[in-house]
């Protein structure tokens, strides 16, 4: 490993990092179905066909992804499969930074090696939106960025634009990232403050020559209220038998750190990873402090010897055990069924899932592709894409997160107006997060119709 240049060790991590996560992640194992990643192709697809991103569309997240998303489902579709390709790639950008803050750092490429065997086991991407995703790549590029600054004046600018690129990903991951690198190079701190400012700039000019300027304010930052005060969830919830539960106890890694002055920024990375996962550190959203957290323990791992060895060792094993499982799973169960349908083309599900779903999607599609009707349902975005319904509200996604303070309000008055004359309601509970309110006022201003049976929602028309 000591001969190996830098240039040539990156490519290694980097061919190494798409095999393994091309196998575990684009294999033949169901991934269940994809409802974020579908919303994601959903609402690329409407903004791609001249629809406007927070006026005619929700998104409670900042534009950037959603606009490369569009762009990229144009050259290959909107759909489940374009949104994984994406995820794919964009964990594969994960791990070469990671990589090269860890050589940057001076983190032994051993310890480095078993952390990345960590991020490929435990943090390849889900099925999910690819918007944190693009937030981590840029956060990792503005901490390597900064790392430079103190040499190189220069880096401060490049450090400041990649901190202003994960705001227009994720708004909160961009201020945590603008924070880092002021810690981390504060003399330097002007020049990312300025490469920040223009970035930013530029976005909201964008928004707001787009239309959506007054719903991307409310959608982005007034109307999140709703969401901090709903969605929050405890970071123990994870914590169970799967094997992505480690990612949950990583951060003991930050306290092997402490005191040791060489890995103040690991720590400070580390720190500003996990505070990028909440108010909801779940499962899923756990995955995107993965990064600064493997740098923390990998860092640890080689401060000893056998840590190290014990380390590579454990991973080796590990990651050959999962290969096995997933090559023995498939041979029990056969490969997954690849969905067709529309927009969820590329999702991969058990063939008893994916035969329920395309009744579902064959019972609602039978209303006819094209025609506006609310789907009051928490996977209405999975729905409108597989079946071509269009939807005449901008909520893809009707959890009460999603509405904000005064949503739900609007749209029961509309209904109460006759403005909108048909809601298909899902009436069985929902897993989380009802539109309580507005799942009230269709059953009491509109009425049950026969039709749609076996639809996976039940059709409400107003009288």
């Amino acid at each position: 490993m000591a001969g190996l240049n830098r240039g040539r060790y990156l490519m290694a991590v980097t061919a190494t990092a798409i095999a393994l996560a091309g196998l575990l992640y684009l294999g033949q194992r169901p991934a269940g179905a994809a409802v974020d990643a579908a919303w994601m192709a959903h609402v690329a697809g409407r903004v791609a066909a001249g629809e406007v991103l927070y006026r005619d569309t929700f998104c409670g997240v900042t534009p950037l992804a959603f606009w490369i998303q569009a762009l990229a489902g144009e050259w290959f579709g909107h759909t489940v499969g374009t949104v994984r390709g994406m995820l794919h790639a964009l964990f594969v950008a994960q791990v070469l930074l990671v990589a090269l803050i860890g050589e940057t750092m001076g983190v032994s490429r051993l310890a480095m090696g078993a952390g990345l065997g960590g991020m490929v086991l435990w943090a390849a991407p889900l099925t999910s939106s690819t918007y944190s995703a693009w937030g981590v790549v840029f956060l990792l590029g503005a901490f390597w960025a900064a790392a430079q600054a103190p040499a190189d004046r220069r880096w401060a600018y490049g450090a400041g634009v990649s901190a202003a690129l994960a705001f227009g990903a994720k708004q909160n991951v961009g201020l945590l990232a603008l924070a880092m690198i002021v810690v981390l190079s504060p003399r330097a701190s002007g020049r990312m403050v300025a490469g920040f400012g223009a970035v930013v700039v530029a976005i909201a000019l964008l928004v707001g020559a787009s239309g959506g300027w007054e719903e991307f304010v409310y959608q982005c930052f007034t109307g999140k209220v709703t969401y901090l005060q709903k969605a929050g969830v405890s970071y123990w919830r994870g914590v169970d038998w799967r094997p992505r539960a480690i990612l949950y106890l990583l951060p003991l890694g930050l306290v092997g750190l402490v005191g040791v002055r060489k890995w103040w920024p690991l720590v400070l990375l580390g720190v500003v990873s996990l505070a990028a996962v909440y108010p909801r550190p779940d499962p899923v959203h756990i995955v995107m402090a993965a990064p600064g957290l493997v740098l923390a323990a990998a860092a640890v791992a080689a401060r000893h010897y056998w840590l190290t060895r014990g380390a590579v060792l454990v991973m080796v094993v590990l990651l050959v055990a999962q290969i096995g499982a997933e090559v023995y799973w498939v041979s029990q169960k056969g490969p997954a069924v690849v969905l067709h349908q529309r927009g969820l083309r590329g999702d991969r599900l058990e063939k008893q899932d994916a035969e329920r779903i395309a009744k579902d999607l064959a019972a609602l599609g039978s209303y006819g592709a094209g025609r506006p009707l609310f789907l009051l349902h928490p996977d209405a975005a999975f729905f409108y894409a597989g079946t071509g319904l269009k939807n005449p509200l901008r909520y893809d996604y009707p959890l009460a997160t999603t509405f904000g303070p005064t949503g739900q309000a609007r749209v029961g008055a509309a209904i109460r107006a006759g403005e909108i004359r048909e809601v298909c309601l899902l009436e069985s509970p929902w897993p989380e997060l009802p539109p309580e309110e507005l799942i009230a006022t269709v059953r009491t201003a509109m009425r049950p119709a026969e039709e749609l049976p076996g639809a996976p929602c039940r059709l409400y028309r107003r009288p």
